[in-house]
């Protein structure tokens, strides 16, 4: 156990940055609930210790599930419980 790696997946860790992003500066949007403010990817995955292609993989994926909907430095989510739910998935 001792050389047991305790880091989160990083698509969860992205998930969770990205739904505490939405509580503290989410705006209702037409899609959703919008973070308002510019967020790059690389600003993403510098918050999140990730490097900024891992983070585009994740986001992919993420999208893909329609858990988020990402734009030129906009990122919206469409149902922030369904996002938070994924992020405590095992």
């Amino acid at each position: 156990m001792r050389n047991t790696p305790s880091s989160v997946r990083g698509d969860k860790r992205i998930a969770a940055k990205l739904w505490r992003l939405s509580r503290d500066f989410g705006v209702p949007y037409e899609r959703g609930t919008k973070i308002n403010f510019d967020l790059t990817i690389t600003y993403l995955a510098g918050m999140s210790g990730l490097k900024r292609e891992t983070v585009s993989r994740h986001l992919k994926l993420l999208s893909d599930r329609h858990l988020v909907i990402a734009g030129k430095n906009t990122f919206i989510i469409p149902d922030r419980g369904k996002l938070k739910r994924y992020c405590s998935e095992e």
